[in-house]
């Protein structure tokens, strides 16, 4: 289904999520602590970024017209409420060397499960219910997310995403640009 174009960063972050959530599932018991050290900088980096734009924005848009206890919005702000206790507890069992693959499973089923339910029932909702110009006043107000990521290689890429527009911006004046070698997504 083609997304609305104020609704393509966030998809462009659910990707990025599917992808992470793949390598976590395949990956082996010995690499649970690496792992879970790229999955708490992507939770503090951009998912945290990516939350409130649904929740300062977004939803609050789409509330207007169907009301705050909806049970789409009901649920979005629950899966994320978990999100952020499994986050807290990925965090903790760094802390004390008890990270382990079952946990980081849980954090990816739930990760997978909260995309899922967002792509396929929230967003076709919010598309349904906003007129295009309310999409597009949506689009306007959402953040733009600064990305640093770390490769397993040890590159260090920085970039600027607005959510409402994926495309990397590399500079600082809000020039977009084309991503070089040096830049990842």
């Amino acid at each position: 289904m083609k997304r609305h174009p104020s609704l393509h960063g966030l998809t462009t972050d659910h990707h990025h999520t599917l992808g992470l959530v793949v390598r976590i599932k395949r990956s082996k018991p010995e690499e649970a602590e690496g792992l879970a050290k790229l999955l708490l900088s992507t939770y503090e980096q951009a998912m945290l970024h990516h939350f409130r734009g649904e929740e300062e924005i977004l939803l609050p848009a789409f509330a207007t017209k169907v009301g705050d206890d909806h049970p789409l919005i009901v649920r979005t702000l629950t899966e994320h409420i978990r999100i952020h206790r499994l986050a807290g507890k990925v965090r903790e069992a760094l802390q004390s060397n008890a990270i382990n693959k079952k946990l980081l499973t849980e954090i990816a089923q739930t990760l997978e499960a909260h995309v899922r339910f967002e792509e396929n029932d929230l967003f076709p909702a919010i598309e349904a219910t906003l007129t295009d110009d309310e999409l597009h006043a949506v689009m306007e107000r959402l953040p733009i997310i600064d990305h640093t990521v770390k490769t397993e290689q040890g590159i260090t890429a920085r970039y600027a995403v607005t959510l409402a527009d994926p495309k990397p911006m590399l500079s600082g004046e809000g020039d977009r640009h084309e991503p070089d070698e040096t830049t990842t997504r």
